[in-house]
């Protein structure tokens, strides 16, 4: 049996539980793809060097909709914090009016969620 030619156009899929967070779509060499470590399963990966030159993030309205958990500099403790304020999502970041100088910082910072 023929050997499966792994380059092509793909999109990738980011998401958290049910919520869509991140599409890119891009070229994919064969070289690019590495080979999952164990020998069970039939997972294969990318290098961030892929994601990061190959891979082209599609921006949409749905980015908005990601759990304040993935902006990186939101853990556990300040998803928390923001969930006691009623923002749980990056549109609730977003369109916050509230005072707290910890959720207005990161609603300065949320470019790169713009649709």
């Amino acid at each position: 049996m023929e050997k499966k030619e792994k380059s092509g156009y793909y999109i990738t899929v980011n998401f958290h539980e049910q919520t869509l967070t991140l599409l890119r779509f891009g070229w994919i060499d064969h070289e690019d793809w590495k080979a999952q470590k164990s020998a069970t399963g039939q997972a294969s990966g990318l290098d961030d060097t892929v994601y990061k030159h190959k891979l082209l993030e599609i921006s949409g309205d749905y980015r908005l909709d990601s759990p304040v958990g993935i902006v990186e500099g939101i853990g556990d403790k300040t998803s928390k914090d923001f969930s006691e304020e009623g923002v749980q999502t990056i549109r609730d970041i977003k369109n916050y009016k509230g005072r707290n100088s910890k959720i207005l910082k990161f609603k300065e910072k949320l470019s790169e969620y713009e649709v």
